[in-house]
């Protein structure tokens, strides 16, 4: 019985080891894109900010023309696309109608995207409680400071939802 505890203990050990590494290797070390969430009173407005972590020199994000911005028109609609931080829009297309928009915004000579790239305005144009995703579908371009485009990267995206009671 000793022999076959330790078979046993030994395809446990090897089992957890495999796991394991699988684990390690489903981490993202690229940067990530992160589009954040917020809560809305009815027919308010509030500002969502999308970052980018772990790409200290960012230069550029681009979201179309083939990935989109997204979000439920029946519950938001999306009033101003701004950059922040020294980020500058250079163009940006809003389709309210199809719930979608999107961008091209740029700091020359490289900046860092934590702090936020890009700061959407919605409107909540939805029911008390309903809720939208508020997604980028793909990223046509995330450049570096030297113009290198990034490849691997993590899309993290956020939701609205329209919530009674929101502020003091």
């Amino acid at each position: 019985m000793s022999g076959l505890k330790a078979i046993l203990g030994g395809l446990l050990l090897a089992t957890m080891a495999a796991f394991l590494s699988a684990c390690v290797a489903g981490v993202a070390y690229g940067p990530s894109v992160v589009v954040g969430s917020l809560a809305l009173p009815p027919g308010g407005t509030g500002q969502v900010v999308i970052s980018v972590f772990g790409l200290n020199d960012l230069q550029g994000l681009q979201v179309g023309p083939q990935g989109r911005f997204t979000f439920d028109q029946k519950v938001v609609q999306l009033k101003a696309i701004e950059g922040l931080n020294g980020f500058v829009v250079f163009a940006s297309k809003i389709d309210n109608a199809g719930g979608w928009a999107s961008f091209l915004v740029a700091f020359p000579g490289g900046s860092r995207g934590e702090d936020g790239v890009v700061q959407l305005e919605l409107e909540a144009v939805g029911t008390l409680g309903s809720s939208s995703t508020l997604a980028i579908t793909s990223i046509d371009v995330l450049a570096d400071s030297r113009g290198n485009d990034i490849t691997n990267y993590e899309i993290i995206n956020g939701r609205a939802i329209i919530s009674p009671g929101i502020g003091p």
